[in-house]
C-alpha cells in the first residue's frame, strides 16, 4: 500500500501501473507523514502491518524478520532500530548525533517507553493492539506518538540504515518546530509533564532544606564543610518524596537499592553544586547563599537525568 500526499513527482502514476491486485495506492490532499501512516494503517485490510519509507533506506529483506519477531517474541510490535548493537547506519557524523541526542531525550522525557529507537520509521504491528483515535498525527514522527500513548510489547531487531536512493529528506526547519510542539503536546497529552513539575517543585523545596542547612551550620563550621551536610541533608529530603510521589509509577527495585543508587549518582550533582558554589564564591565574590543557589539549579537538572536513568 502506498499513501501519497498528492505528490509532484508522479509516484501514484507509476504505482498505478504495476499490475497487482494487491498494490494499492491513495492519493490524499493533506499533508504530513504521520497523517498518512495513520490514514495507511486505518485503509490496511489486515491485522499486521508494516510501516516503512520508500526511499531505499529501510531494506525490504528485513521485513520477514520483523514478521518472524512479532509472532515468535507474541509482541504487540517490532522496531527495526538503527541502534543496536549490530545495526549499521550509513549516513553522516552530525546526523547520526542529532539522532543519538534526540534519542536520549525522549528517553529522558518519556521514561515510560523502552525502546532504543523510538524515532525509527520501520516497524511492524498489530493493528488489533493500537487506538489510532490517539493518535493525532503531529509531524513526522509517528512511531513516538504511538508508543508515548499506548502501553505496548515491544521488541527490537537490529537492521543496516541504508543511504537515501532517491528523493530528498522531509526534514526541515518547519518540521523540526512540528516535531518541538509534538513533544510539548505528548508531555501534557501523556501527563509526563506533571512529572517534570512535581520533581521540580520537590527540587524547590530541597532548596529550602538545603540553604537553611547551610545558614545555620554556617554559624559553627566553614561554609565549605556547611555545604557538604546541606546538600546531604536535600538529597535525603528529594530522595523520600520523589520516590513516593515522581517516580511511585517507575519503580522496579526494592527501596534500600533505590535509595543507595540514587546516593551514588546524586554525587555527580553534588560534587557539580560544590564546584559552581566555590568558583562563584571563591574567584567571583558573589555571596555563598547565591552562588549555593546556582549551583543547586544546575545540580537539578543533572539530578533529573540520573534519577530517570535509575527509575527506568
Amino acid at each position: 500500500m502506498v499513501v501519497d500526499d498528492n505528490s509532484p513527482d508522479g509516484t501514484a502514476k507509476e504505482v498505478k501501473k504495476i499490475k497487482n491486485k494487491r498494490v494499492r495506492v491513495f492519493v490524499r490532499d493533506e499533508r504530513g507523514l504521520a497523517t498518512a501512516i495513520k490514514f495507511g494503517i486505518e485503509k490496511a485490510k489486515y491485522n499486521v502491518v508494516c510501516v516503512m519509507d520508500a526511499d531505499g533506506q529501510h531494506p525490504p529483506k528485513y521485513i520477514p524478520l520483523l514478521y518472524k519477531k512479532l509472532v515468535e517474541s507474541d509482541a504487540d510490535i517490532v522496531v527495526a532500530s538503527r541502534f543496536l548493537k549490530e545495526s549499521k547506519t550509513y549516513y553522516s557524523k552530525i546526523r547520526k548525533i542529532t539522532s543519538l541526542l534526540g534519542n536520549f531525550f525522549i528517553s529522558i522525557l518519556f521514561p515510560k517507553i523502552k525502546s532504543s529507537d523510538p524515532l525509527s520509521g520501520f516497524f511492524i504491528l498489530k493493528k488489533s493492539s493500537i487506538n489510532l483515535e490517539k493518535i493525532k498525527g503531529r509531524g513526522f514522527k509517528f512511531l513516538l506518538e504511538l508508543l508515548a500513548k499506548h502501553e505496548l510489547k515491544i521488541e527490537e531487531i537490529p537492521f543496516e540504515f541504508k543511504k537515501r536512493e532517491k528523493g530528498k529528506s522531509k526534514l526541515n526547519f518547519k518540521e523540526i518546530l512540528n516535531f518541538i510542539s509534538l513533544l510539548f503536546h505528548l508531555l501534557k497529552e501523556t501527563k509526563e509533564i506533571n512529572r517534570i513539575i512535581l520533581f521540580s517543585i520537590i527540587g524547590l523545596s530541597g532548596i529550602f532544606i538545603n540553604e537553611f542547612f547551610l545558614w545555620f551550620f554556617s554559624f559553627f563550621i566553614s561554609y565549605k564543610i556547611s555545604s557538604i551536610i546541606a546538600i546531604e541533608a536535600s538529597i535525603v529530603w528529594n530522595f523520600f518524596l520523589n520516590d513516593f510521589l515522581t517516580f511511585e509509577d517507575l519503580r522496579r527495585e526494592i527501596f534500600i537499592k533505590r535509595f543507595i543508587k540514587v546516593h551514588i549518582v546524586r554525587i555527580f550533582g553534588m560534587i557539580i553544586n560544590w564546584i559552581v558554589l566555590v568558583i562563584l564564591a571563591e574567584f567571583f565574590g558573589v555571596h555563598f547563599l547565591i552562588s549555593n543557589l546556582i549551583g543547586i539549579l544546575i545540580g537539578t537538572i543533572v539530578n533529573y537525568v540520573l534519577n530517570i536513568k535509575i527509575y527506568k
